[in-house]
C-alpha cells in the first residue's frame, strides 16, 4: 500500500486483469516499452485508479496508448513521458 511509483521494463508485453486494481496510492507509472504497446487485460487493470495518478508512456506512442483496446479507459491519465518530473523517489 505504501508504493507510489512503479516502472513497468521494455520487456513486459502484457499486463493481467486487475494487476493495480486497489493500488490506491500507486500515482507515477512509467511503461518503458517503445516497441508497440503493453497489452492490458482488461478495462478493470487499473480499477480504482488515483485521481492523481499519470500514466507515462513513451512520446511517440501516446496517441496509440490513448486508443488502443483498454487503454482508452484510461486515456485522461496517459502523458508523454517527457513530461515527467524527476524526483529523488526515481
Amino acid at each position: 500500500r505504501s508504493l507510489t511509483n512503479i516502472v513497468i521494463p521494455k520487456s513486459v508485453t502484457s499486463i493481467g486483469t486487475s494487476a493495480f486494481n486497489g493500488c490506491y496510492s500507486l500515482i507515477t507509472y512509467v511503461f518503458e516499452r517503445t516497441a508497440g504497446i503493453t497489452a492490458i487485460g482488461g478495462t478493470n487493470t487499473f480499477s480504482g485508479i488515483n485521481s492523481s495518478t499519470k500514466i507515462y508512456v513513451p512520446d511517440d506512442l501516446v496517441e496509440t496508448y490513448k486508443s488502443a483496446s483498454n487503454w482508452s479507459t484510461y486515456a485522461d491519465y496517459i502523458y508523454p513521458i517527457s513530461e515527467k518530473e524527476v524526483t529523488h523517489d526515481d
